[in-house]
This record gives structure tokens, sequence and C-alpha cells, in this order.
């Protein structure tokens, strides 16, 4: 399916003359995106931590912060629950240390293995979890599409915060409080944070509270935990615009003044060390694939591991880390020689959806994202398990109308569970429901607009304008 190409923004142009001297081609590109004025170019350029938005403005706020106030003061165990992927680790990472320095004693943390549990907040966790002493779980990226799972927390005599980001369903898991700035009833315009910025605002709200009681013995500069919070942002893919883009920016320089060890380490293998400042591009291509490696083999080595890895020596920690990336690659490739080849027979149909024994579950969004792009249509990749089950993952070509929730929605009846995002989600099902899966997903893309969807171009120019 080829895009149509247009281009964007065609009514605004440049009324006047540039707030202070640039080219006329930036002066033009600025002035379409709608950055005419001397603030909005300075915000845009050089965005500050200083406009960032009051952490008590997302909905379910100060319920937590409260509960976790009272949770250190009566030192309550408190455990971390966060999804396997970067998003989550680092929220994970961020969440833990801060606590910790906030004056937390009895901490534990818990994630689910993606290939042996798979994705989300499972019950037999929560039952681990209640086994441990806890009085208090607090989720990371993950939690507000799991309902049941909350009703057993609350069973168990748990009070259970969730903070996630992902969209919700209409029914909301009934939890002590819910932090999700993409919930309906929540107002704070904060709707572009990732798992692991969610997880910074609740710091933030927490570190004022107890500022404001008197319960810090010593300054907190929290722009040390922007190491870890520049990856899960990054990984994540959410949109760089406001706080995100003003904690991105600084993120990128902190995360090359790491303390932890195995971070530094990575860095310095990765052939990174030497630069004044990372860029997003060293973060999304370079250290996320690496790290993400280790969550998608489910290996003797795991992200949240290097990223808390407190030795100085992280030589043979790193060492392990490029070796399993390695693995990784050569899985993926295995998969996507087998998955293009079949998805040639399968694009006529509007949609993709493969699966088999031989793809590794760890590397099943990789290739669908591969898939989605080079045939133009949504992919479904699925990898089949000993027990007859298909755990399976999702991309759409971007751009697209297509959303992956509404449509795996739509087959519920033939999955085991599903969900995600508009772009890219999760499923499982029983093989023996795969073809009328299929017809399902079939029935369900016909409904879209079939016509080539829509690409923009920002401008035209010209080789003297540059």
């Amino acid at each position: 399916m080829e895009s149509s190409w247009s281009l964007k923004n065609q009514e605004k142009v440049p009324d006047g003359a540039p707030p202070f001297p640039m080219p006329t081609v930036v002066w033009d590109w600025l002035a379409r995106e709608g950055f005419s004025t001397r603030e909005s170019i300075e915000k845009l350029l050089n965005p500050s931590l200083k406009d960032m938005r009051d952490p008590n403005r997302l909905d379910g706020m100060k319920e937590a912060v409260q509960r976790l106030v009272r949770a250190r003061k009566e030192n309550e165990k408190v455990v971390i629950y966060a999804d396997f992927d970067l998003d989550g680790t680092s929220g994970l990472a961020l969440l833990f240390d801060a606590l910790k320095d906030l004056g937390f004693m009895n901490l534990d943390r818990y994630q689910p293995k993606r290939l042996s549990e798979g994705y989300g907040f499972h019950e037999s966790a929560v039952e681990e979890i209640a086994s441990w002493g806890t009085s208090v779980i607090v989720t990371v990226d993950v939690g507000t599409a799991a309902p049941k799972t909350a009703e057993k927390a609350k069973a168990l005599g748990l009070d259970l915060i969730i903070t996630d980001h992902h969209l919700p369903s209409e029914i909301l898991p009934e939890a002590f409080a819910v932090i999700n700035p993409n919930k309906g009833t929540c107002v704070s315009g904060l709707g572009h944070l990732s798992g692991t910025g969610v997880a910074f605002y609740l710091v933030l709200a927490l570190k004022r509270e107890l500022e404001e009681q008197g319960l810090l013995a010593q300054p907190i500069d929290l722009k040390k935990y922007l190491d870890v919070f520049v990856i899960g942002t990054i990984s994540d893919m959410v949109p760089l615009v406001d706080e995100n883009r003003a904690l991105v920016r600084h993120g990128l320089h902190q995360i090359l003044k790491t303390d932890r060890p195995g971070l530094k380490a990575l860095i310095d293998e990765s052939g990174l060390s030497s630069r004044k400042c990372l860029t997003t591009q060293d973060i999304g291509f370079s250290i996320a694939p690496k790290l993400n490696a280790l969550s998608r083999l489910e290996a003797d080595l795991m992200p949240i591991e290097v990223l808390m890895h407190d030795s100085p020596d992280a030589g043979d920690l790193i060492k392990r880390v490029f070796e399993l990336n390695a693995e990784r690659k050569e899985k993926q490739k295995l998969a996507e020689e087998i998955a293009f080849f079949e998805a040639e027979e399968q694009v006529e149909n509007g949609v993709i959806f493969i699966y088999s024994k031989d793809f590794h579950k760890g590397v099943i969004g990789l290739v669908a994202v591969k898939l989605a792009q080079r045939f133009g249509v949504p992919a479904f990749v699925g990898s089949l398990h000993e027990d007859g089950t298909i755990s399976g993952s999702s991309r759409v070509p971007d751009p697209s109308p297509f959303h992956l929730v509404e449509i795996l929605g739509e087959g519920s009846s033939h999955l085991l569970q599903f969900g995600g995002h508009k772009e890219a989600a999760g499923f499982k099902l029983n093989e023996s429901e795969a073809s009328s899966f299929y017809e399902s997903l079939k029935t369900s893309i016909s409904k879209y607009d079939s016509s080539a969807p829509e690409s923009y171009y920002d401008m035209e120019v010209h080789l003297k304008d540059i």
C-alpha cells in the first residue's frame, strides 16, 4: 500500500520577518510547524525544566503520595511491579533508586519474564508478592488493563497504586490509586509521558511532600534519575514534546555522567563515552537494542541487572550483553526470512498473520514491524508453543488508519488475551482458533478505508537555500 504525498501545513506560511536572524528556510519550517514567536521558538530549541507541570495535576497522585508517605513512616514493605520492556525496566530502576534515596528502607521489586510469564499484571505474581509480607504494590508501565488482578490484590489486603500510560478500557481497575494521564478523568495534559515518565512524576510529587513534612535528611537532585528516564522515554517512542522534550534534553547529558556502573560500562563499550552529549539515535539504535535483547531471549541476564549493577567491575556483564544481542540478531534474521516469504501470499488480503514454532517469541514484535513497513499492511506475527498456544505481536505501517486494539477486540472471541496501543499490541490464542482469527482480521481490516494512506512532507527545499 503506497502512500500519497502532500505538503504539510500548506496554509501556514511565515507572516513577516523572523523574531531573530535565521536562514529563510529554517524560518519557513518553524512557522509551518506553529513556532512563529520568539517565546515558542526558544521553548522548542531550549526546553526548560521550569516549564514542567505540577505532578499533582495527575489524577490519583495525591492519594498515591499520601499512602506512600504512610508506608515510609511505618516502614511497610513496598514492592514495585514493572513491565518487562525497556520503558518498564527504566521506570523500575528510577523508582526503586529514588524511593531508596527518599528514605524507604523496606523495598523489593518484581518483573514478569517476557517469555514464560508474558505481558501484564498477573494474579499469580500478586499472590507471590503478598507472601513476602507486602503492604503496598506500585506498578510501573502496567496495570491499567488488569481489573481482575487488582481485585486479587485487594482480596489479599494489599494497597495497589497503579502508574501507567497505556490506553485504558472502559472499566478501570479498583485500586488505592490509578495514575494514568490517558484515563478519561485525568485532565493533566501529560498524556505524552511514558511509563518511566509517570514514575518520575510520582517521585517528583513524593519528594515535594516529604520535604514539606520535614522528612528528608538531605536534599536530592532528581536530575540524577534522568539517565534512565531518557532510556525509557526514547525506547517507548512517545512524542518528544513539552516535558518529555525538556527532560530528554537534560537526560542526554546526564546519562554520560551516570553513576550506574553497568550503564556506564555499556556506554563505554558501545563507543559513546567520548561524546559531549548523546543523541536520541544513540539511545534508540545502540543502547536500547542491546538491553532489550536480554529480556527478548530471557537469558541469564536481564536489563534491570545492568541498570542496577552496583559493582565497579562490569566488564564481564557487558561482554554477556553483547553476546546476547548477537544471538538476538541471528534469531530475528531467521524469523524474517521465513516470514517475508510467507507474507507474499497474504498481502492481497490486506493483513498478514503468520506464526511458526521456529519464531522465537522474543523477536516476533521486531518481525511484525519489518513486515508492516515492507508490505504496508497490518502484520500479526506469532510464536507457536508446545502447548498449542500462539503468543503474538502486531504492528501497523506508518502512516495508517488502523487501530490494533479495536481490531483485536473485534476478534476477542478467538483470543485468550490481548492488549496494547493503537499501533502496537500483543495477543494470545489457541492454534485451533488461528484460521477463525485470521478471518476476523480480514473482516475488521476491510472496514477501514482501503485507499492509500496520506503521507506528508514538511516543505520543499532548493539547493540554493541550503
